[in-house]
């Protein structure tokens, strides 16, 4: 019996994220600031699995996401985040740019995600809105500070650090848009 390739695709596409969030669990380091993101988070919250295919049973193509960390250089990101230096990382899911400080601790992250936009919003603790270089955002917590910027039906800005830093970072990061 012939499988349909839309069903394989789906298998693939779940063993690909199972892979993927067991690889980010676990690990024996100690634990961050509330301002840190751990790894594992980034995983859970990095990976996004749009549907496969459409009613047509053609596959759906994901739209090109930006490279996060030409968004936001990691000169700027010193700069929002009032550090002398960071460096900038990018992660491979997502993708996502990592900043990290001097002593390799995690102070943000930025991508350019397709999510559930409303399902994360109202996940959302405490939060706040406000409005950056014309987008609504929403800043809050989803296990970390974040903030999230829609910008078209299925794509947000997704940026992971205290609301002040995280505004600053977005508001880089749509000049770079140009949404």
């Amino acid at each position: 019996m012939a499988v349909p390739r839309t069903r394989i695709a789906a298998l693939a596409g779940s063993f690909a994220l199972a892979g993927a969030l067991i690889a980010g669990c676990g690990g024996s380091g100690s634990p961050t600031s509330s301002n840190a993101t751990s790894p594992s988070t980034i995983a859970a919250h990095a990976v996004t699995t749009p549907k496969a295919t459409k009613g047509s049973g053609k596959p759906v193509k994901r739209p090109k996401t930006p490279d996060p960390c030409k968004l936001v250089t990691a000169r700027q990101a010193a700069t929002a985040l009032h550090l002398a230096s960071v460096t900038a990382t990018e992660a491979p899911l997502g993708p996502t740019c990592i900043y990290l400080d001097p002593k390799h601790k995690q102070v943000a992250t930025l991508s350019v995600q397709v999510i559930n936009f409303a399902h994360d919003l109202k996940s959302m603790k405490q939060v706040t809105h406000t409005t950056i270089a014309s987008h609504k955002a929403y800043c809050g917590t989803l296990g970390s500070p974040m903030l999230l910027v829609p910008l078209t039906h299925s794509e947000v800005l997704d940026v992971t650090a205290p609301c002040q830093a995280a505004e600053a970072l977005a508001s880089v990061a749509l000049s770079r848009i140009g949404a």
